[in-house]
């Protein structure tokens, strides 16, 4: 009796255990079994694994999470809320990008990239963070995409800070930004200094931190019909993300452990002998970045797929200096070496007290995201959702040395002289609420409201008002050394409303259509008096810094003339340069996709959009995509867009100090509406007008994928900045003239540029991008990628030139603009990496090779070698060889909860060729009106052979080595890094 009753016991047992287990099968995408899957209970020691049958049991208690997990698969997570016996578990594989689901580029349901009718690249962000030593979006993109380039500026102003980004070498202002696909706004800021994206406005993808990133869809391909303006070179989308009940914190020190060449006073050669200039190297640790980031996400209620996810992140960035001593002479007041050495001998300071900072900005980054979704209790197939985005960004860059005795500096309060600095304060934020979900008969509707904005506030220090000190040494406004300049404001406010349905039929149409209403804002806030006042203009005695008369001083330089207004550096926006605009635009679009014979898709898509300020556009775009076989396809698209052009573009008012060959030029870029603009004959702005064509071919075949396009894009009135007009007050000056010299004496401004249509851009060229992965072991992978781009880029016809500006056109377009739109982009920009996977053991390697590019400023040559009979102006051209770099990071898991990694960006410490005179050419370019040869080159000199003695006139006086218009690969040299994260 007690046997049957110890046996009946045991046997209860292992029923009450039985039942307490649950079975989890684990498949994959083909419902194939998967075997040595692991389950993980979180927050316990409790693991199994799948069988050959991928079936494995586990105790699991209501409110556990698990993590199933397999190399080569993605992970999921599942939550146990109530009693089940068993749960499925799909495992999606991570066999390439190529592979991915992607919904850029259509209504219609997602489909790899294999499949789509136009390329998209799809970058898995949350996963490659771990292991790139770059850290935000501008630094990965620009170094795992080839179409897409982005790198810091140097000496740019307020460009310094916000980093110009292109696709295909368009403009930055020709590719447009969705977050979670809705459209995102502009910066405030108009690129205006010599650099990559000049006249241009760009959306800063760096107020948006990548530890909120999932994955970024780079379309690439004409995309007004189906997004509108702006998406000529394509579109970005960044997906935040959605992870519930799991997180993860990072902490990253890195610094450029560097050596560079400089170039010395001492040893600068003599050209005209044949001598190069003797350059020494410098070696430097500087740029130190430290960076914490923090994600999690929670699920919302009981409802499963209701989520908030949170984003934040913290960024401290440090400059590097990349310049050398002070070349050429130092005493504005007297020419030759030995003044120079007097004053440096009074001072008690080198060469290198008056050197510059040529690199990147000091950065202090404040951002945060909130990601949600939210099932509707009334309709669980509708949704409500949100996000927010904060950044908040302090920046800070310097000019060109103020010396001692520059007519820009008053000796008795900088007497070494001083190095004007540029702060900025920008804030982003943006905020998206939304609705979707089902309707009546499968169709499917979405209404969002989206509103963000950008401010870019210039706070100028270790500066001083010239004017102020002649009036009145003692007033408030001559002890004044930090200004505030004024602000930029660009808000936007977009409403969409969009209808789609699947029709299960014969053909498979999907219909999408939808409308849009957009109000965008821009403003412009005076910055305090002081920043931009001239007190030597004088009415009757009395200052009238608005319409007074200016006086002549004796100057710092022994020079007699009006001293400058404003703060050094940066002039601050005057109370005329203030102003409130606004505009509206409104869309309606419609999205077509069929499958009329098996293996063959269509897409078509038709938008219309009135603006308030510049009338109506249809843009179309009709996309096909055939299946030859299995694996095989083929696909074209062809597409009309525009690009409206930016609020920014239209109103900018403001003056800003250039440096060319040690010369200070205080600049003004007017409105296009203007009285200036008027009297020159600059035409009103108009849209740009886009035409897009590609074709190619996908291939997949298990483990590897590959697709290779053709492009060609056409931009028709693409819209630039000029090169400077001058006016003149001299007496035998016309009345024109005169007005312009009057119009510029109140921007505190010797000259002036404006934006306008000017050429017609034509980018063509081809896309290769493929992928292969190696499982060699249970434990063991390896994958593959090459990816590359050939890029062609040429202005079409003639410059677009009004009647008044017959004759002007070397200045409308002068060849420096003309090589930021052509040749500021390598050709030929192409990635191969290898990630390889052991266990815990993750080891990544990349080479990256940037192609050549040109380098094209104004230069100063003897006046005896001007042709007689001839007006020419001197430009130097340098063609900027190849360079390849290497990545290499090592990362280990510690634990499941612990990871160290560690990395370097340039291991081989490499930089851009430095600007030497003797490797480029001097040309001569025919400005004369009557002359035949009008607007063309006419001669090309050596160095040698144009007189050029040293490298001063190139280099800037050795301020800048490098070319700070172009560049592939930065200033930075190597970066090495150091990443602790923490998953939970």
């Amino acid at each position: 009796m007690k046997k049957q009753l110890l046996l009946l016991f045991i046997s209860f047992f292992f029923i009450i255990v039985l039942k307490s287990q649950t079975v989890v099968r684990v498949v994959n995408t083909k419902n194939i079994p998967i075997q040595g899957a692991t389950i993980h209970v979180k927050g316990t020691n409790i693991r199994s694994s799948t069988n050959k049958d991928g079936i494995a049991s586990i105790v699991l208690k209501i409110d556990n999470v698990i993590t199933v997990s397999h190399l080569g698969y993605e992970s999921i997570e599942y939550k146990f809320i109530k009693q089940e016996n068993t749960i499925l578990i799909t495992l999606p594989e991570t066999v390439s990008s190529l592979d991915e689901v992607v919904l850029l580029g259509s209504r219609s349901v997602g489909r790899t990239n294999t499949l789509s009718t136009a390329p998209v690249d799809i970058f898995d962000i949350k996963s490659l963070i771990t292991v790139l030593p770059q850290t935000s979006l501008n630094e990965i993109l620009n170094n795992i995409a080839p179409s897409f380039t982005a790198t810091p500026q140097t000496i740019a102003d307020g460009t310094d800070h916000i980093d110009p980004a292109t696709v295909r070498g368009l403009g930055t202002d020709h590719t447009l930004v969705l977050v979670n696909g809705k459209r995102r706004y502009t910066t405030a800021l108009v690129n205006v200094n010599g650099s990559i994206g000049r006249g241009s406005v760009g959306t800063d993808l760096n107020s948006i931190p990548s530890n909120a990133v999932d994955k970024i869809e780079l379309l690439r391909d004409g995309a007004a019909a189906q997004y509108g303006s702006d998406a000529v070179a394509g579109v970005i989308n960044i997906t935040l993300k959605r992870n519930i009940n799991k997180g993860s914190a990072s902490l990253l020190y890195g610094f450029n452990p560097s050596t560079y060449q400089a170039y010395t006073h001492a040893n600068r050669g003599d050209f005209t002998k044949s001598i190069d200039p003797v350059y020494i190297n410098r070696s430097v640790t500087d740029g130190q970045k430290i960076q914490a980031t923090v994600n999690y996400g929670w699920q919302l209620g009981k409802i499963k797929g209701s989520f908030i996810n949170f984003s934040l992140y913290v960024e401290k960035r440090e400059p590097t200096i990349r310049s050398g001593e002070r070349t050429g002479d130092v005493d504005s007041r007297k020419a030759g070496d030995s003044a120079s050495t007097a004053l440096l001998g009074t001072l008690g300071v080198t060469r290198d007290a008056f050197q510059i900072r040529t690199g990147q900005s000091r950065v202090t980054n404040y951002e945060g995201v909130v990601n949600g979704e939210l099932k509707l209790y009334a309709d669980r197939n509708s949704k409500f959702y949100f996000n927010a985005i904060k950044s908040f960004r302090d920046g800070n860059s310097a000019g060109f040395y103020r010396l001692p005795y520059q007519n820009s500096n008053i000796p008795s309060i900088y007497s070494k002289g001083f190095l004007p600095e540029i702060n900025s304060a920008i804030n982003d934020q943006s905020i998206t609420v939304g609705v979707k979900g089902d309707l009546k008969d499968d169709w499917k509707y979405d209404v969002s409201q989206v509103a963000g904005g950008n401010s870019f506030e210039f706070i100028i220090d270790n500066s001083l008002n010239v004017s102020a000190w002649y009036n009145d040494a003692n007033s408030e406004a001559a002890k004044k050394r930090k200004f505030n300049a004024g602000q930029f404001i660009f808000n936007q406010y977009t409403t969409n409303i969009d209808v789609t349905k699947s029709f299960k039929n014969s053909i498979n149409l999907n219909l999408a259509f939808g409308l849009e209403n957009r109000t965008e804002q821009y403003k412009q806030v005076a910055g305090e008096e002081a920043s931009w006042a001239n007190y030597t203009r004088y009415t009757n005695g009395k200052v009238d810094v608005y319409n007074g008369t200016p006086k002549n001083f004796l100057l710092a330089n022994n020079s007699t003339s009006a001293p400058a207004g404003g703060a050094q550096v940066f002039a601050g926006l005057t109370d005329s340069n203030a102003s409130d605009n606004i505009r509206i635009s409104q869309a309606v679009y419609a999205d077509v996709e069929i499958t009329p014979v098996k293996g063959l898709l269509i897409n078509g898509a038709l938008r219309f959009e009135n603006y308030s300020d510049f009338g109506t556009n249809l843009s179309s775009k009709l996309g096909v995509r055939y299946t030859i076989v299995d694996g095989l396809n083929i696909r074209a698209s062809y597409s009309t867009g525009f690009r409206a052009p930016s609020l920014q573009q239209k109103y900018l008012a403001k003056t800003t100090s250039l440096v060319a060959a040690g010369v200070i030029n205080y600049e003004a870029t007017l409105p296009n509406n203007s009285r200036a603009a008027e009297l020159l004959g600059i035409p009103s702005l108009r849209p740009e007008i886009s035409k897009s064509f590609s074709i190619g071919a996908t291939f997949k075949e298990k483990q590897f994928s590959i697709t290779a396009d053709y492009f060609s894009t056409e931009v028709t009135d693409r819209i630039i900045l000029t090169d400077a007009f001058v006016g003149s007050n001299a007496a035998t000056g016309t009345a024109q003239d005169k007005e312009i010299y009057n119009i510029l004496l109140q921007n505190n401004a010797t000259r002036a540029v404006f934006l306008a249509n000017a050429l017609d851009l034509k980018v063509s060229g081809i896309d290769l991008i493929s992928s292969y992965r190696f499982k060699l072991s249970e434990n063991t992978s390896l994958r593959l990628e090459l990816a590359g781009t050939y890029t062609n880029r040429e202005i079409v016809g003639n410059v677009k030139a009004s009647e008044k500006l017959k004759n002007k056109e070397h200045i409308y377009l002068s060849p420096i603009n003309k090589a930021l739109q052509v040749e500021a982009n390598p050709v030929v920009k192409g990635f191969f990496s290898a990630n390889l996977k052991v266990k815990n053991l993750n080891i990544y390697g990349k080479l990256g090779y940037f192609g050549g590019i040109t380098h094209v400023e104004g230069a100063t040559v003897s006046g005896t070698l001007t042709p007689t009979g001839k007006s020419v102006s001197w430009f130097y051209k340098q063609e900027l060889s190849s360079k390849t770099v290497l990545d290499f990071s090592v990362g280990y898991d510690i634990s499941e909860m612990f990871k160290i990694s560690v990395g370097v960006n340039n291991l081989l410490d490499l930089y851009p060729d430095l600007i030497v005179a003797s490797k480029g050419k001097f040309y001569q370019l025919d400005i004369g009106p009557t002359s035949p040869t009008y607007n063309t080159f006419i001669n090309t000199l050596s160095a040698k052979d144009a007189g050029v003695v040293n490298n001063d006139g190139v280099s800037t006086t050795n301020q800048l080595n490098y070319s700070r218009r172009v560049s592939q690969i930065g200033l930075n040299g190597r970066f090495v890094f150091a990443k602790f994260e923490i998953r939970f």
